[in-house]
């Protein structure tokens, strides 16, 4: 019996536009559900539980991102549920200000934008060169929709340049990436917002994570070639999160045994 990826499901549910015919189904080879000791059933479950888990943390966080311990403690107390978010739209936060509680923010759809791409890989592989390209596809049909728009009306341009402005610094990487032009490459990647900070490949990093079940060694090794966007040491905390969460997709893990690994 054959296991289709459940990350399906979420592709589907926040890819805008999109029916279910259009997106393609992948599935584990039986040497990967070995490695990984977990029914069909167990796998989705975990699976969901990462997409799922990742979305409440970043809802549970987008109220208070970018704020001290100490600013955090004064408002809210120590935060254990969702809030509503009173802040303006940015590219990497909230597209729209003020969202009612459950509200995220480019940390989910950067997991989206990964889905989506591990939808047109082979399982248990990933290409760099198609992650750049499949990251600057998604721009330039930001830039698309963006000059299609007939209106005076300010809102639409405002909520498009959104959607821009989330990957411009990505697609100046991507593009000379993609290239082969190593000096213009090595010179937007220094001026890259994200690398620098650790948070370009951590965004995306749990749902490669889930298409290694069992492999965490493997996960590091394909996740590491992807780290394309990270400076130094951040490649390899991208990786190493890919490979925890590879680790956890197996029978009996507990985040005890994660953390001694």
């Amino acid at each position: 019996m054959r296991f289709y990826i459940s990350i399906l499901a979420f592709a589907f549910l926040f890819s805008c536009g999109k029916n279910s015919e259009e997106l393609q189904q992948k599935s584990f080879s039986p040497e990967i559900k070995t490695v990984s000791g977990l029914s069909e059933a167990q796998l989705y479950d975990k699976i969901l539980g990462m997409l799922v888990g990742a979305a409440i943390g970043d809802a549970m966080g987008a109220p208070t991102e970018m704020w001290s311990r100490e600013s955090i403690r004064l408002e809210y107390g120590f935060v254990e549920g969702l809030d509503s978010m009173v802040r303006e739209a940015s590219p990497e936060g909230i597209w729209k200000p003020n969202l009612p509680a459950g509200g995220t923010t480019d940390d989910t759809r950067w997991k989206v934008l990964a889905v989506n791409y591990l939808l047109t890989q082979k399982p248990g592989t990933l290409n760099p060169k198609d992650f750049a390209g499949h990251i600057l596809k998604t721009y330039e049909g930001g830039l698309k929709n963006l000059q299609s728009i007939e209106s005076v009306d300010p809102e639409p341009y405002e909520a498009a340049m959104l959607q821009v402005n989330w990957l411009s610094e990505w697609a100046k990487v991507s593009k000379p990436y993609l290239d082969g032009n190593l000096t213009a490459y090595s010179d937007s990647l220094s001026k890259f917002y994200g690398g620098e900070m650790v948070c370009a490949g951590l965004l995306y990093a749990p749902a490669l994570g889930v298409f290694f079940p069992g492999d965490p060694e493997k996960a590091y090794r394909e996740a590491y070639k992807l780290s394309i966007y990270d400076l130094g040491y951040a490649r390899d905390l991208s990786a190493l999160a890919v490979a925890m969460t590879a680790a956890a997709m197996t029978l009996g893990t507990t985040a005890e045994d994660l953390a001694l690994d």
